[in-house]
């Protein structure tokens, strides 16, 4: 390209040039809802969404519940090792590993994943028991239980 052509390009354009081009109309707002509407819309997806956590009590209760019983029914043979195994999961180490061998359809397992879920302090599965003295009050005691087999068992392998 020549000196010339470029001189005859930057020629052409000048700073008037851009400004012609882009439009400043404002927009249309002909697809604009009213105010009313708007205010219609927002009632509707307030009443939907009221009640949205306290629909969800039921169902955290109801784990609470199974998972007290489950391990409240747990007899001595298995106690000892369903303790250790609740000591490790709930231990800090574990705390942030999602793969720890638990299994969906086995009712101690899933006890288990409540009781680690109440150690890791989870809201839901901490309000259910606040919501329920009992069961509160039963798996404190099953914990205190746990907690005086899992240190005889710590004493037992020191002494070895």
């Amino acid at each position: 390209m020549s000196s010339e052509d470029a001189e005859l390009l930057v020629g052409e354009l000048t700073a008037a040039h851009p400004r012609k081009s882009v439009s400043r109309k404002r927009p249309l707002k002909s697809e604009a809802a009213p105010l009313s509407q708007l205010i219609e819309w927002q009632l509707e997806r307030r009443i939907e969404s009221f009640g949205r956590k306290t629909r969800s009590h039921p169902l955290y209760d109801q784990r609470a519940r199974e998972s007290v019983e489950t391990l409240n029914s747990i007899n001595k043979k298995s106690f000892d090792q369903i303790t250790r195994r609740a000591g490790k999961l709930c231990s800090p180490e574990y705390r942030y590993k999602f793969d720890v061998g638990l299994k969906v359809d086995d009712p101690v397992d899933l006890a288990l994943q409540f009781l680690r879920k109440v150690s890791a302090h989870s809201y839901e599965e901490n309000q259910a028991l606040c919501r329920n003295k009992d069961l509160d009050d039963a798996l404190s005691a099953w914990i205190k239980r746990a907690n005086r087999v899992l240190k005889k068992t710590e004493l037992r392998n020191k002494g070895k």
